[in-house]
């Protein structure tokens, strides 16, 4: 080869070789689908013939072995030389491929596919080139496809029909052309350059409205059509829920069977998602998380997952959850289990790797299909903006203020008027629910609208909040708010009645959770307020996430966000940090100091299904795997973990009797710290847990008591509940007296004490149970508000109240696992699942029957109107005269509830009854 190089007569030479180098050729090592190709010498021949002018490219060290991937049908740098020349966009400049780009696309992405095997490639690169070289891009020839022939895709256009290449059917083709007119750039390049049909990895970065979501769909209906089944994690349950509507009336007249788990005993498809009885499951981060640790066989059913909003990954809270979850998934790979990969961000600053490190690719897209007028607004109603077509900032006036309060009310009032007038619909996005619901009610007041009639129509009629009252006065003058404080199906109502173009509701006045995701377009956003509680202001991303809403494709040509600026230093920062701000990098908290180590090694020993256990280097090197360690590498190149945290994790976890060590040095999880690892809930969490029922004598664990002891979790405690903190007496006296009269014993109280820095802390502990207690009355919810709040000025709790219910449903069955170890004589297989579905749905136990057969069929307020006139149990609502029962139901829920009876009756007379095997006898 030397003799070769130096006979070649060109001024720039370059030499790639990927290939088993100098006596290393039957060396193999087999992990999966990938073997190694050793060369181990040969390094001085290859700096002999190595120089100016003359590279040398070689697949790795001359010490370390080379791999080469089954399921790609290439050793891995030819794999991505040839991605490469193939005008992969992270090299492509101007239909050229530059050398230098081509150098470092290649030899990053080589070491991060070893790294996927748990294994080190680093190509080398040795001599120099004197001047840049570009390439044409290279398209496949007759050869190339003859060898590879699976890799003989179709490519799509802007046409729908297209898509029938891939096999998509007719009926399914239309239903998406009735929703979009036609593929957008992004979903184009997606197909035709970044292989989502083909089973690559990727993270796509793109706007609100850009179409980023139909590309998760158009791969998890691919793979559904491969008979693979797809997996949608979204962050919340209200965005699961959302999802959930859009999937059945999208796919369900095609056979396409979409599922939900978001934690609810209610409502989750649990037997069908652990049978593999579906085509698309959606889930909650949190959910998915227990599901695959506790049942790790459903991995094996998954073909690709689908992860929305996936810049949360930096959020400080549920960022952890979605990066282990991630983690798992790479580490599985290991094993033959590699389900494809989309990542659906947000438009956020450098991704820091992210999709290096999922071992995909990177999709961005910084462009809104829409254009958008930035701007902010000052108190003289003048509008400092950026024209969306021609990036110059303009000033205008554009309103006359009102000046009624010197506040941002003096404006919101006239650029409402003026917006509405313009025909366009305007989401008014405020600080807090307080400020959200008193802007719509001042709104109300001050325009002159039609009401809202056909919303109010819909609106739950029994057992409403203060808030649902609020509603429906600012819905009667054309107004809504969306809080909190309303519920599922009440912010459901107003969600769609404001996407309806036909609906007369064409204002909201909301807080920031509206823009998590939740379709809502609007064609103007107004946003008053940049801090959250706390004093903490918004991020950059966060800001240009709630903009997002205004101007969504199919619902308007522009859009236009006006950023209230009540004083000339606001006007100042908002403009310079916010208007002209770039969003922030994507950073990982999993090795930040704030994050408990404790956990995530509970965490790694529940991932491991090994009977052996996992030995202190095995947990530190799963944990090195993780998104937190990439970037820390990236940036410290000699960058480990902390031994010394992982140690101190090691002993308290063995100190509290959650892991133990046997003789070979191997950790294992005991009976408690397995539970509390399948779940994911802090270890201080669990050890307040153990430490208060080992206090408490068996006979006093009632229902109430176990509730009390939820509330001394981390995750209870990070969830609000108003308190009046200037009340220092009369506030803790009550409810104080009110769990004594509860009877829960003094040890519990003793620990809502012990476990909260104040009073203020200790207090709500006592009304968070106490509001647990209340919700499965028959109380209805306007009272339980009064009564809650009856030492604050502000009397709205609804929200607060289902928040903490939410939240104890997730720890109560844990708190209860706990129970049943730590106090064998106590059995709670029948209380904990009736206790579940009274907190789900807010219900007495005396209407539990029905509640059982019925579930989320009725609400709160449907049980209680059916509680209020002795219809407690299936016999009693059989014999109920008809007439009465459409005095609270439409006929056609009558006849749901009449069929869902009859269909109980008819399980229960076909279950086998199995005769008693008798015992043995001399």
């Amino acid at each position: 080869m030397a003799e070769w190089f130096k006979n070649i007569p060109a001024r720039q030479l370059i030499c790639i070789i990927d290939c088993c180098f100098s006596g290393g050729m039957g060396a193999k090592a087999l992990e999966v689908n990938f073997a190694s190709r050793e060369f181990k010498s040969g390094e001085e021949l290859i700096k002999q013939f190595s120089g100016s002018g003359r590279v040398i490219l070689t697949a790795s060290k001359a010490t370390e072995p080379a791999w080469e991937n089954g399921k790609l049908g290439h050793g891995l740098l030819t794999y991505h030389l040839l991605e490469a020349l193939q005008g992969a966009n992270e090299v492509r400049k101007d239909q050229k491929i530059g050398i230098y780009r081509l150098l470092e696309y290649v030899t990053s992405s080589v070491k991060n596919s070893a790294g996927e095997l748990g294994a080190e490639q680093n190509p080398m690169l040795l001599g120099q080139i004197t001047e840049e070289i570009s390439f044409p891009v290279f398209k496949p020839g007759r050869l190339y496809k003859e060898a590879f022939p699976e890799r003989n895709i179709s490519l799509v256009d802007a046409s729908i029909e297209s898509l029938l290449e891939f096999g998509f059917p007719n009926g399914i083709i239309e239903a998406w052309k009735s929703k979009i007119p036609s593929l957008n750039q992004l979903q184009v390049d997606a197909i035709n350059d970044y292989g989502i049909l083909t089973g690559n990895h990727l993270v796509v970065s793109a706007p609100t409205s850009s179409g980023k979501t139909m590309i998760g769909e158009l791969a998890a209906i691919y793979g559904v059509l491969q008979r693979k089944r797809a997996v949608f994690l979204l962050p919340l349950k209200a965005l699961v829920n959302d999802k959930l509507r859009h999937f059945d009336e999208t796919y369900a007249s095609f056979d396409i069977k979409t599922i939900k788990a978001t934690g609810e005993s209610v409502t989750d498809d649990i037997i069908p998602l652990m049978k593999g009885q579906y085509d698309i499951c959606l889930m909650t981060y949190e959910k998915f998380a227990a599901i695959i640790l506790a049942n790790p066989y459903v991995l094996n059913q998954i073909g690709t997952v689908i992860v929305d909003e996936a810049q949360m990954i930096a959020d400080k809270n549920r960022g952890l959850n979605l990066e282990f979850i991630l983690t798992l998934l790479k580490l599985k790979r290991r094993e033959g289990v590699e389900p494809q990969i989309i990542a659906l961000s947000a438009v956020i600053g450098d991704l820091n790797g992210l999709e290096r490190w999922l071992g995909g690719r990177l999709l961005l897209h910084t462009e809104r299909p829409i254009p958008l007028n930035e701007g902010i607004i000052k108190l003289n109603g003048d509008f400092r903006y950026i024209e969306s077509d021609t990036g110059d900032e303009i000033t205008t006036n554009l309103i006359r203020p009102s000046f009624r309060k010197g506040s941002s009310q003096d404006i919101i009032i006239p650029l409402v008027q003026k917006l509405v007038n313009e025909g366009k619909n305007v989401i008014v996005f405020r600080e807090t629910k307080s400020e959200a619901q008193a802007c719509a009610m001042y709104l109300a007041t001050n325009l002159d609208l039609q009401p809202a009639s056909d919303a109010i129509d819909l609106l739950p009629q029994n057992d409403p909040s203060i808030s649902t009252q609020k509603l429906i006065q600012t819905l009667n003058k054309g107004v809504a708010f969306h809080i909190s404080d309303l519920d599922a199906k009440e912010r459901s109502v107003i969600e769609d009645q404001f996407r309806s173009k036909h609906s007369g509701l064409k204002i909201i006045a909301a807080t920031t959770t509206l823009a998590m995701g939740v379709n809502t377009p609007a064609e103007a956003v107004i946003i008053s307020g940049l801090t959250h509680p706390g004093n903490i202001p918004y991020s950059v991303s966060e800001y240009k996430n709630i903009i997002g809403r205004a101007g969504r494709l199919g619902f308007a040509d522009r859009g236009y966000s006006f950023l209230i600026a009540t004083t000339s230093i606001a006007e100042h920062t908002y403009w310079q940090d916010y208007v002209l701000g770039t969003p922030e990098d994507m950073q990982s908290n999993f090795v930040s100091k704030n994050t408990d180590s404790r956990s995530l090694v509970l965490r790694v020993l529940a991932a491991s299904k090994s009977k052996r256990g996992m030995s202190r280097s095995e947990i530190i090197g799963f944990l090195t795997e993780s998104f937190g360690a990439y970037q820390e590498k990236i940036k410290y190149n000699t960058w480990n973990w902390s031994s010394r945290d992982i140690d101190d994790a090691l002993n308290e976890l063995t100190y509290h009797q959650l892991i133990e060590m046997d003789d070979e040095s191997y950790f294992h999880s005991t009976t408690i710290g397995k539970i509390a690892g399948d779940s994911g809930i802090e270890v201080e969490s669990i050890i307040r847990i153990i430490n208060t029922l080992q206090q408490i004598p068996t006979e006093l664990i009632s229902d109430p008591v176990l509730l009390g002891i939820t509330q001394l979790t981390i995750e209870l405690q990070q969830v609000y509940m108003p308190i009046n903190k200037k009340s220092i007496y009369k506030e803790p006296h009550t409810w104080s007296d009110a769990i004594q009269r509860q009877r829960i014993p003094s040890q519990l109280i003793n620990a809502f004490s012990r476990y909260s820095k104040d009073n203020i802390e200790t207090t709500s502990k006592s009304k968070k149970t106490m509001a647990c207690l209340l919700w499965i009355t028959d109380m209805q919810l306007v009272e339980m508000e009064a009564l809650l709040m009856q030492h604050s000025r502000d009397n709205s709790a609804a929200g607060a109240i289902r928040a903490i219910v939410s939240r104890v449903c997730d720890v109560l069955p844990i708190v209860a696992g706990i129970t049943e170890i730590l106090k064998s004589d106590i059995k709670l297989t029948e209380r904990i699942p009736k206790l579940l579905l009274r907190l789900e749905l807010g219900v007495p136990s005396s209407i539990i029957e029905l509640a059982k057969i019925l579930g989320r069929t009725l609400n709160r307020g449907e049980y209680l109107e059916l509680l209020k006139r002795g219809i407690m149990t299936t016999n009693q609502f059989s014999a109920t005269d008809e007439r009465i029962l459409l005095e609270i139901f439409s006929n056609d829920k009558v006849e749901e509830i009449r069929f869902k009876i009859e269909q109980n009756i008819q399980e229960q007379s076909t279950r086998i009854e199995f005769p008693e095997i008798p015992l043995y006898k001399e």
